[in-house]
């Protein structure tokens, strides 16, 4: 193989490793409005906002809910979320290229801090305030 190939074969490798990777998106924290404990909406575009599933969580029903303690739990689950998107610097969202039954984009969201990264999920989970999730 001469030299010339082997460029374009390694190009083509770093191209697909790329585009294989979930896209990331970085919002600022006040562009980012929490709905409950897992679904979050976005800014996308003119006017228009994206919502959000928190990929690897389910967090108790705010609205819908079967029971008092529910409710609660579920108030809790998105207080806290807000809490940790209101305290952070910046938002990341990165989007799993599908979407839940309800058309909303499933992402794993995390917030980052000027010392650490957060994964919001494994918060809600590590607390008690939601449980892991897998499509």
């Amino acid at each position: 193989m001469d030299t010339l190939s082997l460029i374009v074969v390694a190009i083509l490798i770093v191209a697909i490793w790329k585009l294989s990777r979930p896209p990331v998106r970085l919002v600022r924290p006040q562009d980012v409005y929490v709905i409950d404990g897992d679904t979050i909406t976005i800014p996308a575009g003119s006017d228009k906002r994206e919502h959000v599933r928190i990929s690897n969580i389910d967090a108790p029903e705010i609205r819908g809910f079967k029971s008092l303690w529910q409710q609660k739990r579920g108030i809790a689950a998105r207080d806290e979320v807000r809490f940790l998107i209101e305290t952070a610097e910046i938002v990341e969202i990165r989007s799993q290229w599908s979407s839940d039954p309800f058309g909303r984009t499933l992402a794993r969201v995390s917030v980052l801090t000027d010392r650490r990264q957060i994964d919001v999920g494994r918060h809600l989970v590590k607390n008690g305030l939601a449980r892991a999730w897998s499509r």
